[in-house]
């Protein structure tokens, strides 16, 4: 199968391999899981691939279909974390709204603790990490460093 040059239009898509992996915050699964994301730095040319991370950590990427991977190349890598690790419970609350002035939930929102969060610049286009996905990759983690 041929892969068709540039232009509009069309199924114009660029080689993958597998890509999943773990991010863990000072060796422990990320607190609240979160995002992750594969930007390609060559030339800004092809698609990101995305993934959830998982409670235990773990995370697979997409990028034209469930679980296809990343495209082949470097990449950027960006990591966003829940901070909400439990939603709060409000008693009556709209399902399409915010609920009603002055109304206390009867649960309160739980928060990763600031202590268990990642820096902020492992979301930004400046994160320090990077990947860079081949035919064989599979496996690829991460561990992250609160300083």
């Amino acid at each position: 199968m041929a892969l068709a040059g540039g232009g509009c239009g069309g199924n114009n898509q660029f080689p993958v391999a597998r890509v999943s992996g773990k991010v863990t915050l000072e060796g422990k699964p990320l607190p609240g899981g979160g995002s992750i994301s594969f930007i390609p730095t060559a030339s800004g040319e092809g698609k990101a691939a995305g993934g959830e991370i998982k409670p235990d950590g773990t995370y697979m990427l997409s990028t034209y279909g469930t679980g296809d991977g990343a495209l082949l190349g470097k990449h950027r890598v960006e990591v966003r974390q829940n901070l909400t690790l439990e939603p709060a419970v409000w008693p009556e609350a709209p399902k399409d709204g915010e609920p009603p002035r002055g109304l206390k939930p009867t649960k309160p929102e739980v928060k990763v603790p600031e202590t268990d969060r990642i820096p902020p610049i492992y979301a930004s286009s400046s994160s320090p990490l990077t990947a860079e996905v081949e035919k064989s990759t599979s496996d690829l983690n991460f561990d992250l460093k609160k300083k």
